[in-house]
């Protein structure tokens, strides 16, 4: 494959031919790699149970297993050993029995020494939030207001860059024009005004498939709009291409998982209005919209932000 990753954070493949061929296993995504724990995802053409086979040596002699069958799978190893190369292969069974064993890879444990404080450094990793077939958002926290950079491609095509230009302490950054129903494996960097740099560990994402059923799902058709903006108060408008009912995920955090759940209508309306309150002053907050119109079509918005009046 031609998007290459360091051997120190990314995929190092090792070409052991497969015991068996018959359940079909995707080049499995690396994430979240700590001193003493990683995270592994792979797909299957077809449903299968999974097992990680691993250890610091190519004998492996460690086990993990996911007795669920599914075409996506995640674990995670944990208790790891800090700055230690591991390796790694998949096994994967399908509904008839049939058994697949995936190449051989590699990934090295983060260190377990402590970055100052003056030091940049991410204090939430990425995660990403997928809006369309073509489309996500992915954010990050850092200690310190630094650039946004993110590389990501899918196997065989030479990577692209994203390079924002607003230095910010939460980082929210968009990818457009990507392929539906497809994996992209990606890495984001930071990098402050004294050049110190900070970069995630390798992930991966899927798109959404691409669907021609109508109608289509339901969208912001005007706003959203900062109605009343105070100290403590803000609220939020917007109307939508039909009636839908709609709640919102909120909070100081941009990232989904840090997010509280504001229920706004049970009712399907075009008109939607939400007053979010008890504020901090001069505060930024981000929110999405989510949409859901009779037929159970669900849409997701962007993540936008407001910041509330400061008082003097």
């Amino acid at each position: 494959m031609h998007f290459k990753f360091p051997i120190v954070h990314g995929l190092c493949l090792f070409l052991f031919s497969p015991a068996y061929a018959q359940v079909k296993i995707s080049e499995p995504a690396i994430g979240d790699i700590r001193a003493n724990q990683a995270t592994i995802e792979w797909t299957t053409e077809g449903t299968s149970t999974g097992t990680l086979l691993y250890g610091p040596t190519q004998k492996l002699g460690s086990a993990l297993s996911s007795p669920s069958s599914a075409e996506g799978h995640t674990l995670t190893l944990k208790n790891l050993k800090p700055a230690t190369g591991y390796y790694f292969k998949i096994l994967a069974k399908d509904i008839h029995g049939k058994a697949s064993e995936s190449l051989l890879y590699s990934f090295k444990t983060e260190s377990l020494e402590e970055t100052p404080d003056t030091l940049l450094k991410l204090i939430n990793p990425p995660q990403v939030f997928v809006l369309s077939p073509y489309k996500v958002t992915i954010s990050w926290e850092t200690n310190k207001s630094a650039s946004s950079m993110a590389t990501y491609g899918t196997q065989g095509l030479k990577p692209k860059r994203y390079i924002g230009n607003v230095d910010t302490k939460a980082h929210i950054i968009s990818l457009e024009d990507l392929t539906p129903n497809t994996r992209y494996y990606y890495q984001v960097k930071s990098e402050d005004e004294t050049h110190h740099i900070v970069t995630s560990s390798y992930a991966s994402f899927v798109t959404q498939k691409e669907t021609s059923q109508k109608p289509l799902p339901p969208t912001v058709l005007e706003g959203p709009v900062i109605a009343v903006r105070a100290a403590d108060q803000i609220k939020i408008e917007w109307t939508t291409d039909r009636p839908c009912k709609s709640h919102l995920m909120w909070g100081k955090v941009p990232l989904p998982s840090f997010l509280t759940k504001k229920m706004i209508s049970e009712k399907f309306t075009r008109n939607h209005t939400v007053i979010l309150e008890n504020l901090s002053k001069g505060t930024r907050y981000y929110y999405v919209i989510h949409l859901e119109d009779r037929n159970k079509h669900k849409s997701v918005s962007e993540i936008y932000s407001v910041i509330t009046e400061a008082l003097d």
